[in-house]
């Protein structure tokens, strides 16, 4: 995957390091862990934090806010994933025009 061509802001490794952080709090949430880690506070630590902000040692509550702000960002991941193959397919159509031209 690529960025697509009208993003500036963000780029593949932030939306990896969103997913990580993501992956991280469902951990604890799965295994029951009732306050953060510092692994979890080092994963809230990042740009594309979405407003999580666990601090090691305090109690772990996940509220609506936490529950919209996955929901938003899988949304926007998956038109971004969209954006980035209609990118690729539009550059492999102007190569193909391209050399067809040339022939």
């Amino acid at each position: 995957m690529q960025r697509p061509s009208k993003y500036i802001h963000t780029d593949v490794p932030d939306w990896a390091d969103t997913i990580s952080m993501f992956g991280e709090l469902r951990n604890h949430i799965t295994h029951s862990t009732p306050t953060a880690t510092e692994k979890l506070e080092k994963s809230c630590n990042i740009k594309g934090n979405m407003g999580f902000s666990f601090k090691s040692g305090d109690s772990i509550f996940v509220n609506l806010f936490h529950l919209m702000a996955i929901e938003c960002f899988i949304d926007q991941y998956l038109n971004t994933l969209n954006t980035s193959l209609i990118d690729l397919a539009m550059k492999t159509s102007d190569r193909s025009s391209l050399q067809t031209s040339n022939q």
